[in-house]
């Protein structure tokens, strides 16, 4: 009795857990999502402990997406084969043989069990016989179908965030290389974008606080990376902001621009795991961990 009370507890509390971590991460932007959240993390790390390359980076933010669905559907897995197992000796029937005694043998098929109703596959040698079971058995078939579609959805959902990211860390490449990657003529063409570069930075650091799974998904390509462009934004915001010059209204957008720019550095602080960092140490710190080089410094050039 006390055996079958803590698997079911203990199945119900992964089955709780894989629910609201998927509620989080996909319905509820401001939620904690701490399970995929550290699955991401991890994944990011390990990736970036074995690679010396953007290149191999780059594959961090795909796997990290996978590993995320691949844990959820294990917790369901393993959330109902727990409810199961004190049952698979006797409210179970075995068509095609007798049923298993052993706690090994029962274990396993609790598990195959789980696996195939989750997918949808159809039942093992096990059918259900108890009513309650041949109740719960659908409903775990109803859950690992909306786990699917879910995950494509969050899939598909996620290509737009990083479509705008990558398309905002390209303008600003280009405007960096039409001023020669000169930081005073730079500054001086962000003063005429700054109307248009206030919004975009707002969307990208929603899109960060709402699917913060693509934080870890990094780019080869420098020109399409926005680690590499932020620190130069940053720094023509301050060049702009001590020139005290221009127009009223331009200053106005250049303080607008300010705020938007510190909070974008709070939520990637947030990722990165720092505290106390100004908003420049920020944006230097996310192209390290992107391993791009900022474009920044008088002179500089891209290669």
């Amino acid at each position: 009795m006390l055996a079958t009370l803590a698997c079911t507890l203990i199945g119900a509390a992964l089955l709780a857990l894989a629910l609201r971590d998927i509620f989080d991460s996909l319905f509820h932007p401001e939620g904690n999502s701490r399970l995929s959240r550290f699955i991401a993390r991890r994944t990011w790390g390990a990736v970036s402990s074995l690679t010396r390359t953007r290149q191999g980076l780059a594959v961090a933010g795909p796997l990290a997406v996978f590993a995320v669905i691949g844990a959820w559907a294990l917790l369901f897995v393993l959330a109902f084969a727990l409810i199961y197992l004190p049952h698979v000796a006797n409210a179970f029937e075995a068509p095609g043989g007798g049923l298993p005694r052993g706690l090994g043998s029962r274990c396993a098929e609790a598990v195959a069990f789980s696996l195939q109703v989750l997918t949808t596959l159809g039942f093992s040698d096990l059918v259900p016989e108890a009513p309650w079971l041949r109740i719960l058995a659908p409903f775990e078939a109803l859950i690992g179908f909306g786990l699917l579609s879910a995950s494509i959805s969050w899939l598909l959902t996620a290509q737009p965030v990083l479509a705008r990211r990558r398309e905002l860390a390209y303008e600003l490449y280009l405007a960096m290389r039409t001023a020669g990657f000169d930081e005073a003529a730079f500054a001086n063409d962000v003063a005429m974008l700054v109307r248009e570069l206030v919004p975009r930075l707002v969307v990208v650091e929603r899109d960060l606080v709402a699917f913060p799974v693509t934080f870890y998904f990094a780019v080869s390509d420098e020109r399409f990376s926005l680690a590499a462009a932020l620190p130069a934004l940053e720094r023509a915001r301050t060049r702009l902001e001590r020139g005290r010059t221009g127009p009223a209204e331009v200053r106005e957008h250049v303080r607008v621009l300010g705020e938007a720019l510190d909070d974008l550095a709070a939520t990637i602080a947030t990722h990165l795991r720092v505290a106390g960092l100004g908003t420049a140490a920020v944006f230097d710190a996310y192209a390290r961990a992107h391993r791009v080089r900022p474009w920044i410094g008088a002179g500089q050039r891209h290669r």
